[in-house]
């Protein structure tokens, strides 16, 4: 689930083209003057009733029903527009920019097939027309069609090399495919032929703070709003750019200028809320969630963040309520399921304070021969912007008082804000204790590796544990494919500290290093940061979940992020290689 949602300006304007009449008599060429001059002003209304009194002379002009199509469709009048467009084509089916302006209008109503279907009319009568490649390419971008749309944005561009909308499409959808560079590349290459392109800048800008280079966001979002300061999506930007570099009350005012030109801007609202309650102000902070959420009822994310104000605020019933109505619009939302579980402890705590002296209950191994394996695993809660975020952590070392527990980067880290490691960290014991009276100890972060390394691992310090809990040992052999695994960890859609059963499904070079994949099990968010389990030893250390399509796909080298289904883990050689590079024994 992502928080940080940046307001990406799509399809900013068909482009259609205005053709003058080519008639021999003077008053006709001064008409079509009059009435070209007015749509390229922007006087569509004027442009309109110019066409309409032209008609009424020339009714079977086939280019005056398209130039009052293109008048029709700028007011908005889509119906309208259809239908002129629509008479053109009866005069002349082969007006190639007929074809094109029905599509745009089609488009704008939302009927994809039947706009691509009248641009490949139009190409298919002149496949030299770089306006039809590059309105056909954002059609089929909207229908997901991304290698699609990004040919026939090619193709616009290889017979228009100077097609600014066409380079601004094209780096759209390399984006949306994750190609941050060449999207970069596209959107600069249009703003070399148009500086004045505003979205072309604001876009540049989120590309930018998705590579993680917030001060050149920052600076293509501020050049957006020089040349358009009503641009909402702009300010709304700029407000999570500086938010990302804890800017925050910069921040505040980018958001406030951006709900000041929109106020049903229900994001804006949200991540405005963010940013007052990481200053404390959770009154500011709860009044802005209940805004957007009177915008977006159905807002899981807004609800989400109420909830986690109200629980800041000692409303627990308050944030319980909303983080069932978090996690009923949104099944896959784990923040919810880890804040609404933490919600219920601090709740039962409340009910059944711990003991001043706590003791506690421990089963015996003959009554449960697994238990030294789960006690030696930990639940790891780890607070971020949006709430409490767990994992699963392994012991890995002890020395002296302090112990040292291996887990996976994103699992410590505010994944959502910047990969930002966490400062406020526990540990959970396992015990048979009532959940709300089980023993949490404050970790800190002694070893992570970059939010740029493809290796997802870190190492928390813990002080004070029982002497009874033991370091999980390390396999020395490979795992063999097949092998039957256990996997101990805390599931959000479960109970902490369950095992599972599952089975190396493949095992394989990847270049992220993530080898190892378990099936015949559904491991879901909560289980990243645990051991994998063969012979009572550590062969590998649970780092993706990802559904039966996302697992394929990653098979295949690609990404993916899922709620529950396969595992993908490191070798236990990779994290011994690891440690060994932070000097850990083990």
């Amino acid at each position: 689930m992502i928080y940080r949602r940046w307001a990406l300006p799509i399809l900013l304007a068909l482009s259609l083209t205005l053709l003058p009449s080519g008639l021999a008599a003077q008053t006709v060429d001064e008409w079509f003057q009059r009435g070209n001059a007015a749509q390229a002003a922007g006087r569509y209304r004027e442009a309109e009733q110019i066409w309409r009194q032209f008609l009424e002379i020339e009714p079977n002009h086939a280019i005056a029903h398209y130039n009052l199509g293109n008048a029709l469709r700028d007011q908005g009048k889509l119906p309208e527009a259809i239908e002129a467009y629509r008479r053109a084509l009866a005069l002349d089916p082969n007006y190639a920019s007929a074809h094109v302006g029905l599509g745009a209008a089609l488009a704008d109503q939302g009927k994809l097939p039947e706009a691509i279907e009248a641009y490949r009319r139009a190409l298919a009568l002149d496949p030299n027309y770089a306006i039809a490649h590059n309105n056909l390419g954002i059609a089929l971008y909207h229908q997901g069609k991304l290698p699609e749309a990004i040919d026939a944005y090619r193709r616009a561009l290889a017979l228009d090399p100077n097609y600014a909308s066409a380079h601004y499409s094209l780096g759209i959808a390399l984006r949306r495919q994750g190609k941050l560079p060449e999207a970069i590349d596209a959107y600069r290459r249009a703003l070399a032929l148009d500086p004045n392109y505003a979205i072309a800048h604001n876009n540049l800008g989120i590309a930018l703070a998705d590579q993680g280079k917030l001060p050149e966001a920052i600076e293509a979002f501020r050049r957006a709003l020089a040349l358009d300061p009503n641009n909402a999506l702009a300010h709304y930007n700029l407000g999570l750019a500086l938010y990302l570099q804890g800017k925050l009350p910069e921040a505040i005012e980018a958001y406030r200028r951006a709900l000041a030109l929109d106020p049903n801007y229900a994001i804006a609202h949200n991540n405005l809320g963010i940013a007052l309650a990481d200053q404390g102000k959770l009154p500011e902070a709860i009044e802005a969630y209940r805004r957007a959420l009177a915008l977006d009822p159905n807002d899981a994310i807004a609800h989400n963040n109420l909830g986690y104000a109200l629980q800041q605020q000692g409303d627990l019933p308050g944030a319980i309520a909303e983080y069932k109505k978090a996690i009923r619009l949104d099944p896959n939302f784990a923040i919810a399921y880890s804040n609404l579980q933490e919600a219920e402890r601090l709740l039962a705590l409340r009910e059944n304070p711990l003991p001043a002296n706590p003791t506690e209950i421990l089963p015996s191994l003959q009554e449960q021969p697994l238990f030294g394996l789960q006690r030696s695993t930990v639940l790891i809660i780890t607070q971020t912007t949006t709430g409490a975020k767990t994992g699963t952590g392994w012991v890995v070392h002890r020395e002296s008082n302090s112990t040292y527990i291996i887990t996976n980067r994103h699992v410590v880290s505010d994944e959502d804000f910047g990969k930002r490691p966490s400062s406020d960290i526990e540990i959970e014991l396992y015990s048979h204790n009532e959940p709300e009276h089980r023993l949490r100890f404050p970790a800190r972060i002694r070893h992570i590796t970059s939010p740029n390394d493809l290796l997802d691992l870190a190492v928390l310090e813990v002080t004070g544990l029982p002497d009874d809990i033991e370091p999980l040992r390390l396999s020395n052999s490979a795992i063999p494919l097949d092998a039957d695994v256990r996997i101990i960890g805390h599931p959000v859609t479960g109970s902490s500290w369950t095992i599972l059963r599952g089975y190396i499904a493949a095992n394989t070079p990847n270049t992220d290093q993530l080898n190892l994949q378990i099936g015949g099990t559904n491991l879901a968010v909560g289980n990243s940061g645990g051991a994998v389990i063969y012979d009572n030893q550590v062969v590998g250390l649970v780092t993706k979940i990802a559904d039966e399509l996302e697992a394929a796909a990653m098979a295949d080298g690609n990404t993916g992020a899922s709620i529950g289904g396969f595992g993908f883990a490191y070798p236990v050689d990779v994290i011994r290689q690891q440690l060994q590079r932070w000097g850990l024994r083990f």
